[in-house]
């Protein structure tokens, strides 16, 4: 089997009028150590091969960026276009686990222990089909972006005109993602149909190893899928891949026997794709974010009733915009099956109810419901990654995902793995502007990995993380940049710029956000949060 050493492609700038950026001068190779220590003022940096994971928004602003510094990308999508989440594809994801449990991981394969060149082998992954290997997404027909496009943006490129100002369709948004790869060289460097398997640095190696399967596109709907297994070396990693693969759903007892009986009535919002499959029906749309509520709005009128199930917290918002088709209802604390059910008994007619109550956590009791749909969010997951993976009681300085998917550890400013900076996140945060924030995350792995910017010290960077963690401990919500975005996206600019000073390199300025963007933001913000009944705009979820 001949092999070859892992390249990236050269960068392809489409668009005549887009010119990268030149190599930055004054700084040294970073490629053993990226921080402050490390920076030798006389030589100049080397061009790094970089590996982005995935190719949605975070992924292709990552790599645009990258691009432009002049160093060596290579994009890996499993999927056979860039867009992520806002690729809009009819067909449904399969069913996942009620509850889930733990992310789906791939084989467990090792590399061996000497990898100096790219090797492919073609094979049969026995039970992975088209639909597994790169299941369709969350979006739904008629799903729009929440945040208007004036806001909504990355700073490579302005919206068409003819987008407007405002919200936007998801065929839009996609278009404005794929016009950014086309655009940037992203499509260019980009592997599709290529899902990576594994991620590791054995110790006392100075390269990343990762291994992928790409799909056979020879292979046609009616046969078994072949793939080619290869295997990479880079110097760092960008990882790119989303929130929103596998769901999160909640520990409910009598749920995964109700699931089990009548699996077609009981799915998650990935699985959403139009109100009209619940015309008439009386609906329970478990939930109390961006997701659920929207659910609810395009059931209004179509459904006979839906129901809204919210955890009593200061995390659920009183959404009373909703209007009388939609009541809030307590937690579901369990579901009980009628006695009259036999365990045999598994299909429904369509117009017929659910044969089971649901037990609220306020002591009520709700029967006659159709449907349910679990609007619960995802895990963080990266099964490419599991060797970095623990129990979250077992949680250590070099752990980076908990068992329980819902914290990324030891991170410096939700991008910079600390014990190995050459490990970057994209797109961990939330309760933002995604598209914004992400691209300032993006320029800064692009400045440090080109030189144009040295972190701090491994001490400094573990001093910060520490302090955070204290502030708001290991959950769901520690990603959260609710009411800080604005201060998070500065920061890094201020260091970015400071560094760019320091080290003498021109050309590296980047611009925080705007006035003008600011002020929209909070423009934003006080409307809906007015529209919500909320005192505080900070309390919003972007």
């Amino acid at each position: 089997m001949p092999t070859s050493i892992a390249q990236s492609k050269p960068i392809e700038v489409v668009n005549p009028n887009i010119i990268p950026f030149a190599n930055p001068t004054s700084v040294s190779d970073t490629s053993h150590s990226l921080t402050s220590a490390s920076v030798d003022d006389k030589t100049s940096p080397a061009q790094k091969s970089v590996a982005v994971i995935g190719a949605g928004v975070s992924g292709v602003l990552a790599a645009a960026h990258l691009l432009r510094r002049n160093q060596r990308v290579t994009v890996f999508e499993r999927s056979s276009s860039a867009g992520g989440i806002w690729r809009y594809i009819e067909d449904r994801p399969e069913d996942p686990e009620y509850p889930v449990t733990l992310a789906a991981e791939s084989s467990s394969e090792v590399f061996p222990d000497r990898l100096s060149s790219r090797t492919t082998t073609l094979r049969t992954e026995k039970g992975l089909t088209r639909k597994t290997f790169a299941p369709p997404g969350p979006c739904y027909a008629g799903l729009r972006s929440n945040i208007p496009t004036y806001l909504m943006r990355s700073s490579l490129s302005a919206w068409p005109e003819s987008a407007g100002r405002d919200v936007v369709p998801h065929h839009l948004v996609n278009n404005y993602i794929q016009g950014l790869a086309q655009d940037f060289g992203v499509n260019a460097v980009t592997e599709f149909n290529t899902r990576v398997e594994e991620v590791i640095k054995p110790e006392g190696q100075s390269q990343w190893k990762v291994r992928t399967l790409r799909i056979d596109n020879k292979c046609t709907k009616d046969t078994e899928p072949t793939f080619f297994e290869e295997q990479h070396l880079f110097d760092a990693v960008v990882i790119a891949s989303g929130h929103y693969d596998i769901p999160f759903i909640p520990k409910i007892p009598g749920l995964s026997t109700l699931k089990k009986q009548f699996p077609e009535r009981v799915t998650h919002s990935k699985q959403y794709r139009h109100p009209e499959t619940f015309a008439g029906q009386n609906v329970v749309v478990v939930g109390g974010r961006v997701s659920a509520v929207d659910i609810c709005r395009e059931l209004a009128g179509i459904s006979a009733k839906t129901y809204q199930s919210v955890r009593e917290s200061t995390e659920t918002f009183n959404f009373n915009i909703l209007g009388d088709q939609t009541k809030q209802i307590s937690e579901i604390d369990h579901i009980a099956l009628k006695n009259q059910v036999s365990a045999d008994e598994t299909f429904l007619e369509q117009n017929n109810v659910l044969p089971v109550q649901l037990h609220l956590k306020d002591g009520r009791v709700l029967d006659g419901i159709h449907a349910i749909i679990f609007a619960t969010g995802y895990q963080l997951t990266y099964p490419y990654l599991r060797s970095f993976e623990v129990p979250p009681d077992q949680v250590t300085r070099t752990s980076l995902v908990e068992s329980t998917k819902s914290t990324v550890h030891n991170l410096y400013k939700d991008i910079f793995y600390i014990p190995d900076p050459t490990l970057t996140f994209v797109g961990t945060p939330f309760d933002i502007v995604t598209f914004a924030c992400f691209d300032y995350q993006a320029q800064a792995i692009a400045q440090v990995l080109s030189g144009a910017a040295a972190l701090p010290n491994h001490d400094t960077m573990r001093a910060e993380y520490e302090t955070r963690l204290t502030a708001k401990t290991a959950s769901r919500q520690f990603h959260s940049l609710r009411g800080h975005e604005i201060e998070y996206v500065q920061g890094l600019v201020d260091w970015l710029n400071s560094e760019a000073d320091r080290l003498g390199v021109k050309g590296q300025h980047i611009e925080g956000y705007s006035k003008e963007w600011i002020e929209g933001y909070w423009i934003l913000q006080k409307r809906v949060s007015a529209a919500l009944g909320l005192q505080d705009p900070a309390q919003l979820e972007t």
